[in-house]
This record gives C-alpha cells, structure tokens and sequence, in this order.
C-alpha cells in the first residue's frame, strides 16, 4: 500500500495503527506457527488493512513459566489502517496484541452509537473476567 492510498484511506477516517503481538511454546515452530495463523486472522477481516506484517525467529526464553523444562517466544508486529474506533476496540479485544499504538490521526470523530457499541463492549469483556473470577467488578450488598 502506498503512502497516497494511506493518506487517502485516513481522510475517508480510518485509523492507523501498530500492534505488538508475542507467543510462548514449548517449542519454537509451535510458536512461530501459533503467531502467522494469528496475525493471518486478524489481517483477513475486512474492517483492517495491514500494509506491513514481521514476525521475527523464535527465541529461548531464559527462565521459562514454572512447570516448563523450556520455551520460545516469538514477537510480531502489524502496521496496519483500521475502518472505527469501534472496529480497533474490537480487534483490540479479540486478538490481544501485547501493545498497541494509535499513530493517526490525532484526533478522531466517533458516532454516539458507535461509542454506546464500544462501551458495551467492554462492559461484557468485565463481566466474563468477573464471572470468571479473575477481575472485573463485582458488588456485594
């Protein structure tokens, strides 16, 4: 994608964004495959447009999880154009990447049924990490 079809697609109103993704395995092909097939889903849906995907090799992390003799981590990274706020929430929430930075534009318009959309969202991600019992909130009387 060039830097006019960019420039074009952010007037339209879309986002651009990076996202830091990173797996750990037990062995490293696991963990290079488990993260192209992860960033091949995200990049397949029809609401982001990646202009750039790296995935690096596999390393051995050092002090593996308790209970695992060893592991390999693999990092990658997306730069991509996102269609809403609402869709880079979602995506946010579904796929996980370990960061994610907004690089345009500064400012952003947002419909209040989009925002509504986005704040449920989020309040249903709470209530299953609630329910779960590992966060979220939960009131007692």
């Amino acid at each position: 994608m060039s830097s006019f079809e960019i420039r074009d697609k952010l007037k339209e109103g879309w986002i651009k964004v990076w996202f830091a993704f990173d797996v750990l395995a037990a062995k490293p092909d696991i963990s290079k495959k488990a993260l192209e097939d992860h960033i091949d889903k995200l990049t397949s849906l029809n609401q982001i447009i990646a202009y750039k995907k790296d995935i690096a090799e596999p390393i051995k992390v050092e002090n593996p999880p308790k209970g695992t003799s060893e592991a390999y981590s693999t990092a990658g990274e997306v730069e991509a154009l996102v269609k809403s706020v609402f869709d880079l929430i979602n995506i946010v929430i579904v796929y996980g990447p370990s960061s994610t930075e907004i690089i345009e534009p500064d400012e952003v318009k947002i419909s209040i049924g989009d925002l509504q959309n986005s704040v449920n969202v989020i309040s249903g991600v709470m209530h299953q990490f609630a329910q779960a019992g590992i966060g979220g909130f939960v009131i007692r009387t």
